[in-house]
């Protein structure tokens, strides 16, 4: 009887835990709503907790931008680089390069080798051109217009390696022409990316800067 008792007592006040399998999908009552980032980044500082409401508007983290910065410094090098070379393939195929200044430019745009040898040949080439030149020119002018066999038998040879270096040279101004279009190519899409690195990074200062701001004042 003592025993029947204890029981129902403790049935009146204990709690009864039931389990119920079940099988379906749990679903948030509000509408999640999932937050990114406008820019790809590391995020600096988060500005507020987990769990915490926020309103419209509200700056929840601040990006760092170092990475951004260096991103633009390094695609303003390779434009102002570009520019360079850009120049000097305008500047060897209209107005020709030579001796010191030929070098001195090679040296400070590190050229590729191909760009260099065809450079360097070509400058020979014209100083060639202009020694045949002189040549005749003196002979013409001391009144030795007369060739012997022999100077002529010279004369042709020189005027067809001549020939032959000029075809030569034809191909490498080609290949040079081929290098300022690339090189046309390639600052054009260097431009389009700073334009588009110097967007972002205008974008993330001021997000920053306004970040900054609301943090102070409050």
């Amino acid at each position: 009887m003592g025993v029947t008792v204890v029981a129902v007592t403790w049935a009146s006040i204990a709690t009864i835990e039931q389990v119920v399998p079940a099988t379906g999908q749990l679903k948030p009552l509000d509408t999640v709503k999932d937050i990114n980032a406008p820019l790809n980044g590391v995020v600096k500082e988060v500005l507020v907790e987990n769990n915490r409401k926020v309103k419209k508007g509200e700056v929840l983290v601040i990006m760092d931008s170092s990475s951004t910065r260096a991103e633009l410094t390094a695609a303003q090098n390779i434009r102002s680089k570009v520019l360079q070379e850009n120049a000097f393939y305008r500047t060897l195929l209209q107005n020709g390069l030579e001796g010191s200044t030929l070098q001195r430019a090679i040296s400070q745009l590190n050229l590729p080798w191909e760009v260099v040898a065809l450079a360097n040949n070509r400058a020979e080439l014209i100083n060639e051109n202009k020694l045949y030149r002189q040549q005749l020119g003196l002979r013409n002018a001391s009144g030795e217009g007369q060739l012997s066999a022999e100077q002529l038998s010279r004369l042709k040879m020189a005027r067809f390696e001549l020939g032959s270096r000029v075809t030569a040279a034809e191909l490498e101004i080609r290949q040079i022409e081929k290098q300022l279009q690339q090189a046309s190519l390639q600052l054009r899409a260097e431009r389009s990316q700073l334009q588009e690195d110097q967007k972002i990074l205008a974008g993330l200062l001021g997000r920053n800067e306004a970040a900054s701001w609301r943090q102070r004042k409050a």
